[in-house]
């Protein structure tokens, strides 16, 4: 019995003990390392902001009566001038009439007055017309001159109200809105129709302020909406403002995006990739070698065998690739693997 013990225990004592996988227990950790490189890349800024359109327009009565006639609806696509609405026309038109009767005979009897002072000038210096009679003739062509005034403001009033009591179109647009109908009653200010001119529309957006030194204007701003989720379109900043927005620490941007195919819509919210530069130098590494904890990023290179922590600034991230913005160089080694188990100073083997 004691001999067989003695064989299990020498049979035990010659067995190795299993290694765990990547090497010995006391052993390097097992790492693969890819190199930190330079590309050209496009220097984006991401912005949301709406379509606002070129020029938009509440018409309002500019006199008031009883709508006679509309003329357009809405989505209806009208040219600058083009009438809209009447309102009360007729009355108005009357009203040019009537002053124009007024007008005419104020002129007749300004001419005659006019006419009767000549011939008095020409007998006073005969002497054959007194001054009393004389300075009457005067008195009376100055009136006939003053009626004939106020005839022609009354008549230019009258004028001016027929013209407006026909609404028209104040620019190439499209109508969005139509708030009266045949027989509703405008006073002066009515809004009766809504207008917007979409041919060409504004990205408004903001730019955080750190950015702000980056955004210039002429720079192209790629476009996309959620309705055409799978389409881009472009369009060129055409002023940055000069002031920081003090509610929220942004800069104002708009952009100039044509519209010609009238696929976007004015108002719709809209998101934005701002190219501040077309082919920069940018430092890139391998997205998953860069850990994340605590809200600080780090990239581990080896040192000496060991695994060395530095602390990095990320840019953008496109596909697998992340953007360096600083804490390492161009052609350092970056461990790419076991990443999991990689420790500050831990001891390291490339594969």
């Amino acid at each position: 019995m004691k001999r067989l013990l003695l064989l299990a225990l020498l049979a035990g004592c010659g067995k190795a003990p299993v290694a765990p996988r990547g090497g010995r227990p006391d052993g390097p950790l097992a790492v693969t390392t890819t190199e930190a490189r330079t590309v050209k890349w496009e220097q984006r800024l991401l912005c949301v902001g709406t379509l606002l359109p070129a020029q938009e327009s509440r018409l309002s009565a500019e006199v008031e009566g009883r709508i006679e006639k509309t003329h357009v609806e809405v989505g209806d696509t009208v040219k600058a001038g083009q009438d809209l609405a009447q309102i009360d026309t007729a009355s108005y038109q009357g009203l040019v009439n009537l002053h124009t009767a007024n007008h005419n005979k104020a002129q007749i009897n300004a001419d005659n007055q006019s006419t009767n002072l000549e011939r008095l000038e020409k007998l006073r210096a005969t002497g054959a017309v007194s001054s009393t009679a004389y300075d009457e003739a005067a008195s009376a062509q100055k009136a006939a001159l003053a009626e004939v005034a106020a005839t022609k403001a009354q008549l230019g009033g009258a004028t001016t109200s027929l013209k407006r009591s026909t609404l028209r179109a104040p620019f190439d647009g499209r109508i969005t809105e139509r708030l009266v109908t045949d027989g509703d009653f405008a006073r002066i200010g009515t809004v009766l129709y809504h207008i917007l001119d979409d041919s060409t529309l504004r990205f408004r957006a903001e730019i955080p302020e750190r950015h702000a030194a980056r955004v210039k204007q002429g720079q192209t701003v790629r476009i996309r909406v959620d309705a055409y989720a799978d389409r881009e379109f472009t369009g060129q900043i055409t002023w940055v403002n000069p002031a920081v927005n003090p509610d929220s620490r942004a800069v104002a941007i708009e952009a100039r995006v044509e519209n010609k195919d009238t696929l976007l819509k004015a108002h719709a919210f809209a998101r934005g990739e701002l190219i501040t530069d077309a082919g920069a130098d940018t430092l890139i590494v391998p997205g998953d070698a860069v850990v994340t904890f605590a809200g600080v990023n780090k990239v581990f290179l080896i040192a000496d065998g060991k695994a060395v922590p530095h602390e990095v600034t990320l840019g953008e991230r496109r596909g697998a690739d992340q953007a360096i913005l600083s804490g390492i160089q161009p052609g350092d080694k970056v461990i790419a693997s076991a990443l999991s188990k990689v420790q500050p100073g831990v001891a390291v083997s490339v594969k």
